[in-house]
């Protein structure tokens, strides 16, 4: 599949690229204020946006996944990873995108999509310096929601995946 589907359809796997606006910031729920967090401990939302930055960029040239960027929409992707992160994180975002299981059981995305896309999380956490247990935890979450989401083989009107 080529076009904007396809970065959706990595990043989705772990996040989701469906939402609204691309350039509204996270929200903050009222009231909420996270203590001792992973959130707090990774550094915040600067961090995290810092984090999707380099994420993207390694993702982006990565030979396994990079079709996957062919036409999409990356600031709207980017939101929407650091919406996911941020919750994921136990920090005061809401996450605005679409049911990561029911957007992607059409994209034909593989396990072997996931575990590439989550091997580029790692030279992003070294990039921004995420500490080492903040970091563990982080990908972590990432592996649990990955396998919350689950794979196919097949993508719309049968095409394969590379």
């Amino acid at each position: 599949m080529r076009g904007r589907g396809r970065l959706g359809a990595i990043v989705l796997l772990a996040l989701s690229a469906c939402g609204t606006s691309k350039s509204a910031p996270p929200v903050e729920p009222p009231g909420k204020t996270p203590s001792d967090t992973l959130y707090q401990r990774v550094g915040g939302i600067d961090t995290l946006r810092r984090l999707v930055d380099a994420w993207i960029l390694e993702a982006g040239s990565d030979p396994r996944i990079r079709d996957f960027f062919d036409g999409a929409d990356i600031a709207r992707v980017k939101l929407r990873l650091v919406e996911r992160l941020c919750v994921l994180a136990e920090g005061p975002c809401l996450y605005r995108g679409a049911e990561l299981r029911e957007h992607h059981s059409t994209l034909g995305l593989e396990e072997r999509h996931m575990r590439a896309f989550l091997d580029d999380l790692e030279p992003a956490m070294i990039r921004v310096k995420i500490a080492s247990g903040p970091a563990r935890e982080l990908r972590e979450a990432m592996l649990v929601l990955g396998a919350q989401i689950g794979t196919g083989t097949r993508g719309p009107k049968g095409t394969q995946r590379p």
